[in-house]
């Protein structure tokens, strides 16, 4: 006679208690057979093991039933729960031990008592011709290989090195080698594995198998024949030639493999280029960002190539996206050598002059060792008028605002960031010369700090100056004046003071034209 059971929750006899394909009724455990149409049906048994087993259909909660279209093996909940690791089963009266008791998938995994690998045992077949002994054996946590830890009868082990390991893999001697199964692991010595695959290898035998450790990379760790390796000088690092190109890449300036990424383009994103200090601890500093619309310059140099000069070629929205590049120098020292030795380099040189356009300008940085931005626009702000007035054209542009005190004011002509001043004020480099002329400005102005504008108005006039004399580089005499004109209005509108009295190079009318020029430019 067949028994319903609504399994619909809730229901105090019902409790999926093991796997998804089991329910356990009351003392009987019971295999689900399938779910159709919100109906569980499930096989009835009798109860004890073995015997036929009924059908029994499942009601839901509308009363409906489905039935079991066929039948399977069963157990009963008393052993199941007496399926405890560590318990002997006699199965065909052989002993074998619990390892593990898999209630997700509904295996035993169970090992020979006397030694031997595992054997799953489905719940379906402790049924007949299986017995839960009630002997248990001691288990430990065993390092059966390099690579595996196992739950093993503790009488198979033996503690070595603060770990348990299977006695019939314990050391050897080199006369007792011989005798040891291939497959044995010697624990005093080191495995490494085999790339891609679960193989092991001997450390010290790579070299025999021409094999080596990847020191980097994907295959960090693991052996690689050396066929397939590729040793990057500027690291050391030994990597799987599959690597290369999203690691390391070949640098023809430095004829050896460097590390970095050459899946590259042809600019680094905007300021996520690499940046470099070769100002080598020097009290003034200085770096350049170069910006250029020249597409000859930019396909006839690759991305690594730039970067081998510590310089970084990077997009900018403000230029054109075919062939506009911004060329970012590493930190110079002001008054060192190496960034003359920088632009003689081909690769530097071709960048900076390039083509550009109105769109283009020549931003610099300065900063004072020690200082943060804004102590240092404080000793250099009598310069800034000089500095204006050069390049009056910038100062009508939204990116380039000259205010009267630029000072938390962001990127305008003057931008005074958090350990540094940024001149944004100049206007695209025409040349290596041009960039060098303005690198020779800074140097006037760092060797001259805390001066009033009037002190440079003065050296500007002053024909054996070195500030007139790398001024009179850029301009005929007559412009130079009129920029020492604009200067001093400049400085009025900054500073409130009359400057314009002091600048005898121009007549009155200049003077007033001047003065003009200045309040319109300058903003508050």
């Amino acid at each position: 006679m067949s028994r319903r059971y609504s399994i619909v929750k809730p229901n105090p006899l019902v409790e999926m208690k093991f796997h998804p394909s089991q329910i356990a009724v009351g003392d009987l455990v019971y295999r689900i057979g399938y779910l159709e149409n919100g109906l569980w049906t499930v096989r009835s048994i009798q109860e004890s093991i073995g015997g036929d087993n009924d059908i029994v259909d499942v009601l839901n909660h509308n009363g409906r039933h489905d039935y079991a279209a066929y039948r399977s093996r069963f157990i009963h909940k008393s052993i199941v729960d007496a399926m405890e690791v560590g318990r002997v089963l006699l199965v065909h009266n052989l002993r074998y031990v619990i390892e593990s008791v898999d209630f997700s998938s509904g295996y035993i995994n169970i090992s020979n008592v006397e030694g031997g690998g595992i054997v799953r045992l489905d719940y379906d077949h402790v049924s007949g011709g299986i017995e839960l002994l009630q002997e248990s054996i001691e288990l430990v946590e065993c390092q059966a290989n390099p690579m595996l830890v196992r739950t093993i009868p503790k009488n198979r082990c033996t503690k070595y090195k603060d770990k348990w390991v299977l006695t019939s893999d314990m050391l050897c001697t080199e006369t007792e080698r011989d005798e040891v199964p291939s497959h044995a692991w010697r624990f005093d010595r080191e495995y490494i594995q085999l790339y891609h695959c679960n193989i092991l290898l001997l450390r010290d035998e790579l070299d025999d198998l021409e094999y080596t450790e990847a020191t980097a990379g994907r295959a960090e760790g693991h052996a690689i024949p050396v066929d397939d390796s590729i040793y990057v000088e500027d690291s050391g690092n030994t990597y799987h030639s599959d690597d290369q190109g999203n690691y390391f890449y070949w640098s023809d300036r430095l004829d050896q493999y460097v590390e970095g990424d050459c899946d590259e383009g042809d600019r680094h994103s905007y300021h996520d280029g690499p940046r470099h200090d070769y100002s080598d601890g020097a009290t003034y500093r200085f770096g350049v960002e170069v910006e250029k619309e020249d597409y000859d310059v930019l396909s006839s140099y690759t991305l690594s190539e730039c970067d081998d000069t510590g310089w970084s070629r990077e997009e900018d929205g403000s230029l054109d996206s075919e062939s506009g590049y911004e060329f970012v120098s590493p930190m110079f020292d002001l008054f060192g050598d190496r960034f003359d030795e920088s632009l003689a380099g081909r690769v530097v040189a071709d960048h900076v002059n390039g083509d550009y356009s109105t769109s283009c300008g020549g931003h610099m940085s300065f900063s004072i060792r020690g200082h943060d931005g804004l102590e240092t626009y404080n000793r250099v702000k009598g310069f800034v008028p000089l500095i204006l007035s050069l390049y009056r054209g910038r100062l009508t542009n939204s990116y380039s605002t000259a205010y009267k005190d630029p000072v938390g004011r962001g990127r305008g002509a003057i931008n005074v960031a958090n350990g540094y001043v940024e001149f944004r004020v100049f206007a695209a480099v025409r040349n290596v010369q041009n960039l060098k002329n303005r690198r020779d400005l800074l140097r006037v102005m760092a060797n001259n700090l805390d001066r009033s504008p009037l002190y440079f108005i003065r050296m500007a006039m002053d024909e054996s100056s070195e500030l007139h004399q790398i001024l009179r580089r850029a301009y005929d005499r007559d412009k130079l004046y009129a920029r020492i004109a604009l200067c001093a209005g400049i400085a009025e509108e900054m500073t409130g003071k009359n400057y314009m009295r002091f600048v005898t190079c121009v007549d009155k009318d200049q003077r007033a034209t001047a003065k003009r020029s200045a309040q319109s430019l300058i903003q508050e």
